[in-house]
């Protein structure tokens, strides 16, 4: 009777861990991506991003532009990707 006590309040045990970490993990994404929406002197709406550097919890880098900017930021960082999966593709294919 009481192993099974024991064993029913370790699952308890783990199973908070398990809900707690994936709160922080919610808690860590958000807090990575954060953005913001301000009015500049022109009366346009900038759109402020902050996102934190890989491989660091501490150090960030925050841009902002309008959303007509970020549309043209967002095509060229797609256009790149493309890019660079049609030439690795490329490079496999000549092997």
């Amino acid at each position: 009777m009481k192993i099974i006590c024991v064993a029913g309040f370790a699952a308890l045990a783990l199973g908070g861990c398990v809900s707690s970490s994936a709160d922080y993990a919610g808690k860590k994404a958000s807090y990575a991506n954060e953005t913001t929406v301000q009015t500049n002197e022109a009366g346009e709406e900038v759109i402020c991003r902050k996102k934190i550097e890989t491989g660091s919890r501490l150090r960030a880098t925050k841009r902002c532009a309008t959303q007509a900017e970020w549309d043209a930021y967002d095509d060229e960082v797609k256009k790149r990707m493309k890019d660079m999966t049609n030439a690795r593709s490329s490079q496999k294919a000549g092997l």
